[in-house]
């Protein structure tokens, strides 16, 4: 399941246990019902603040809304050593950092 998907999947829970309709949320945040239907389908993301017009509407937790939702590093590949290591730089960058300043020697 993508995040979208997810995301959209926690907000029509929330908009249930709210016991409201679309168009009762649209009325209420001011938004399309078709946009409402894009986001709980997972067609589309939501911006921050639609995300707090919905909260706000549905006196949902903010919790609720990423439940289910992960994100993971993807290893990245050190040509020379032939391994992977994790790190938001590349190994080059890395390599003109200080000694003891590398991603992958802090703890």
């Amino acid at each position: 399941m993508t995040v979208s998907e997810q995301i959209g999947l926690n907000l029509r829970k929330m908009r249930r246990r709210a016991c409201m309709s679309k168009d009762d949320l649209s009325k209420r945040t001011g938004l399309h019902h078709s946009e409402i239907s894009l986001l709980e389908r997972g067609h589309r993301v939501p911006r921050v603040d639609t995300c707090i017009k919905i909260l706000e509407s549905t006196n949902a937790d903010p919790r609720f809304l990423f439940e289910g939702i992960a994100w993971h590093e993807p290893a990245r590949w050190d040509e020379r050593a032939g391994s992977r290591f994790r790190g938001s730089m590349s190994r080059s960058t890395c390599d003109r950092l200080a000694p003891g300043t590398r991603t992958d020697d802090r703890q």
